[in-house]
């Protein structure tokens, strides 16, 4: 069966990005690993996925030698408050999975340092807000689950969960990564949460 997907990367998004990355020193290894996993996104139609696309995101970035933090919290854009995870690289906000979310009222651009990419300016959504409601199933157990239990846990591969789509974006970007390495490594890292 050959479905269609909905093509959610316009093509200023490269061109905005590098503008807003601007001087970075990792402004390449970044963007390819964004791009790559946004690339994932919408090849396999990955609706609301914000968790597993950051903790790949995350992982990514890690094993190329640039620390971000797994943050989990709500966002909210005008009225709505929604539970999300984001990446922040010096508190910057890193956000790709909003492209498709669950919810398509709540799509919007990625965020790449806390702008917009598709306008380059400051994004509408605010990241690490409280609106006093209870958290949703998916975000109790994130909570619970270290990175590499969430990895392993993830449904769509029997034996290698998420860490299937890991390998694919680092295929993509010319990594080399070992498993049962990330299995061990990731067993004590947690989300923060905002």
């Amino acid at each position: 069966m050959n479905r269609q997907t909905k093509k959610i990367i316009k093509p200023n998004w490269r061109k905005n990005a590098e503008q807003i990355l601007n001087n970075h020193p990792d402004k390449t290894k970044i963007l390819n690993t964004l791009f790559a996993v946004l690339g994932q996104i919408e090849r396999d139609d990955w609706k609301g996925a914000c968790h597993a696309t950051c903790s790949v995101i995350h992982v990514l970035l890690s094993e190329q030698g640039i620390q971000s933090n797994l943050v989990l919290g709500e966002a909210k854009k005008g009225e709505a408050f929604f539970n999300h995870s984001w990446i922040e690289i010096s508190n910057e906000v890193y956000d790709v999975a909003i492209a498709h979310s669950l919810v398509p009222q709540y799509s919007t651009p990625p965020t790449i340092k806390g702008h917009d990419i598709d306008t380059t300016q400051l994004t509408a959504v605010e990241y690490g807000v409280n609106s006093g409601l209870p958290d949703d199933m998916p975000t109790i157990m994130v909570k619970q689950l270290s990175l590499s239990s969430y990895f392993a846990n993830f449904p769509g591969h029997p034996t290698l969960g998420l860490w299937v789509a890991a390998l694919d974006a680092a295929h993509q970007l010319g990594l080399k990564l070992d498993v049962k390495q990330l299995q061990s490594k990731y067993e004590t890292t947690f989300w923060t949460e905002k």
